[in-house]
């Protein structure tokens, strides 16, 4: 398009002229099978699935997002403690080294 880099990322990016074809293709297509079983990655007899399940997905932000971010954490790095909370309180006039 003639257009300069927006961005160092963008000046580094690799082009993308191979992504394209010059002319469309609407031949059919052959399916692809999964090659990993997705249930056996989300089984859904387990301790996470269950505090997963009574979550309240039925609008956005209406799950407990701490309990939510416990699942992730121990379906990620299970054996992991969880990272404590912070918690600062900042009191007017102080000063920060």
């Amino acid at each position: 398009m003639g257009l300069p880099p927006m961005s160092q990322y963008d000046q580094k990016a690799t082009p993308m002229h191979a992504a394209f074809a010059g002319a469309p293709n609407f031949g059919p297509y052959d399916l692809a099978a999964p090659l990993v079983d997705l249930n056996e990655k989300n089984p859904a007899k387990t301790e996470l699935a269950r505090r997963s399940a009574r979550l309240d997905f039925s609008k956005v932000d209406r799950a407990d997002w701490g309990e939510l971010n416990r699942i992730l954490w121990e379906a990620y790095r299970p054996g992991q403690p969880y990272p404590r909370q912070f918690v600062a309180v900042i009191v007017p006039g102080t000063k920060f080294r």
